[in-house]
């Protein structure tokens, strides 16, 4: 959550966004899951239970725990600076997107209810740049190339 920074003589520490928005996204998802079975029809969580291979609504509890082990790990991976830790989030995140976008692919959300597809859509696109976003922070992060690079290698044609 909080990363390392040197700022001239200093170590400045420095908040990642996305991680953040990541973990407090699959903790409120965690504790929904806890709190009622319905929450995990939802089409982000939906995705999830199905790469889980839980296909009952009665495995809540398995799903909460999932989410919530995922959400703390991202935590802990954030702090020893180890992208290992940050695999199962990116998995489920990435279950999410792709789940997100095939229901607005096909039109309808996971409990088969039929929609246009630009009604869907903004309804799922919260998940989808969240994914994105952190996809592509992991690897700014990890692989040291940043898209303000790119983009200033870009532009000089």
């Amino acid at each position: 959550m909080l990363a390392r920074r040197a700022c001239g003589g200093c170590s400045v520490r420095t908040v990642n966004w996305p991680v953040m928005q990541a973990v407090l996204l699959f903790a409120g998802w965690a504790m929904m899951a806890l709190l009622s079975k319905d929450a995990t029809g939802g089409t982000a969580l939906s995705a999830i239970r199905d790469l889980l291979g839980y296909a009952s609504a009665d495995n809540q509890y398995v799903i909460a725990f999932v989410l919530g082990s995922c959400s703390g790990s991202l935590l802990y991976g954030q702090q020893k600076m180890s992208s290992l830790w940050r695999a199962p989030m990116l998995l489920l995140y990435l279950a999410a997107m792709f789940g997100c976008l095939q229901a607005i692919w096909d039109g309808q959300y996971a409990d088969g209810e039929p929609r246009p597809r630009l009604f869907i859509a903004p309804d799922q696109w919260a998940v989808i740049v969240g994914a994105a976003v952190f996809v592509l922070g992991m690897l700014e992060e990890y692989s040291g190339w940043s898209l303000a690079r790119w983009r200033l290698l870009s532009s000089r044609g």
